[in-house]
């Protein structure tokens, strides 16, 4: 916090707008959080007065873009909040004997989510185990945060042309 991140951003951003004559609806700006993409979006508008090319512009996080872009694609799905995860969890645990805590099945279900290259057998848990926590939420039609990022890379690893209008849409 507080090094400049935000700021920095925002003057590429204006630089963009004001001397490469970049449109703003060809500007995709990420962020880890709600907070500094919320503040973000009022720096600009501060500096542009203009409420209609913030607007244009996609500004957010990792996860709140790769929702918006899959629900573009009319992708029907709920998110699955803290509560809903951490009960598929607690049955997973459960059925399965693992011996974990809650919390760290979640780190390792995440690890093996975004890695899917790795090594199963490093997480310690069950190929078993860790699909059927998969499975628990494929039949709750929900996606939890990891899943946000891992379809919108599959859906872009499969449609060629979803990727190059993305790719043609934020120059």
């Amino acid at each position: 916090p507080g090094t400049g991140k935000t700021k920095t951003l925002v003057s590429r951003i204006l630089h963009l707008l004001n001397y490469r004559k970049v449109k703003p609806s060809e500007i995709t700006a990420v962020t880890f959080t709600k907070k500094a993409a919320r503040e973000m979006q009022e720096r600009l508008q501060q500096e542009l007065g203009k409420k209609q090319s913030v607007r244009q512009m996609q500004i957010g996080t990792f996860h709140s873009i790769c929702l918006e872009l899959l629900r573009s694609q009319r992708m029907e799905f709920t998110i699955a909040d803290a509560m809903l995860t951490r009960e598929i969890a607690e049955e997973t645990v459960k059925e399965f004997q693992l011996g974990l805590s809650i919390s760290q099945f979640l780190k390792e279900i995440s690890l093996w989510k975004t890695k899917k290259d790795a090594d199963v057998s490093k997480t310690g848990i069950p190929e078993e185990a860790l699909q059927y926590y998969q499975q628990q939420l494929i039949a709750k039609n929900a996606l939890d945060f990891d899943d946000l990022i891992v379809k919108t890379v599959e859906l872009f690893q499969n449609d060629s042309q979803i990727l190059d209008y993305y790719q043609e849409r934020f120059r």
